[in-house]
């Protein structure tokens, strides 16, 4: 799961923002370890068939310069990726980290949006103006989920059945109104691995941040956790055997 990817974080953006070429290793090396990208249609239509290393890239937001600086990169390795697009502020800017954080970044705009899939990239609906769906009103976030799919399908000329829930907030109502509006997958914050049992609308995501090292991502990708995490678990393991 990532966010913004820029050369320069906007002030108190660091830890969602991971520099182009630090994403540029990530991916080089997921390409070297054998991983295998896949977008979410093929994770849904063949569960049964995944290859050994599987891994799916996800984008929530739809910044302008994450678009810009990933692309590149993903082409070149020939790696799917979704990218989660708040409908109703294509073009514009984030309003809700003006509200939240008291700043905002541009959006990426509806021509942009239609090159994406013209290369084959997935857009996902990341909701109609970013909201806290688990702390709306019932019919306003049914609106949310509803609008962002009929925007986003009207402007790119296809299907829109994947979501990633706004700040990771989601509860069995949130979910349920997701499914009715016709959303087949949808992606939380919960982070961790993921396993083949999966509620396939409460998908767990592992993130990356700006301060993700190398090591730190490879140890995310195949344990699940950051080497400081891990020992951290470790220590926790040998005292409770003391």
């Amino acid at each position: 799961m990532y966010h913004e990817v820029a050369s320069v974080a906007a002030p108190g953006f660091a830890k969602y923002t991971v520099s182009p070429d630090s994403f540029r290793k990530q991916m080089r090396w997921l390409s070297r370890a054998g991983y295998q990208a896949l977008n979410l249609d093929d994770l849904v239509g063949s569960p049964r068939s995944l290859p050994s290393k599987p891994v799916v890239i996800t984008f929530d937001d739809g910044f302008a310069s994450c678009i810009e600086h990933t692309l590149p990169v993903l082409t070149d390795r020939a790696f799917p990726a979704i990218f989660y697009l708040v409908a109703g502020l294509i073009g514009g800017r984030s309003e809700w980290l003006m509200a939240e954080r008291g700043f905002d970044l541009p959006i990426v705009d509806w021509p942009a949006v239609r090159a994406l899939t013209t290369a084959g990239f997935l857009c996902g609906s990341h909701a109609t103006t970013h909201p806290h769906l688990d702390h709306t009103r019932p019919e306003q976030c049914r609106w949310e989920l509803t609008e962002a799919r009929r925007v986003l399908e009207a402007e790119i000329g296809s299907a829109v059945v994947h979501l990633a829930y706004p700040f990771g907030g989601f509860n069995e109502g949130v979910r349920a109104m997701a499914a009715e509006a016709g959303y087949v997958t949808a992606t939380t914050v919960e982070p961790r691995l993921s396993d083949a049992s999966e509620d396939l609308l409460a998908l767990p995501r592992l993130p990356i941040t700006g301060s993700c090292s190398l090591v730190d991502f490879i140890s995310l990708v195949r344990k699940g956790q950051t080497v400081r995490q891990r020992l951290h678990s470790l220590r926790g393991r040998f005292s409770l055997r003391r």
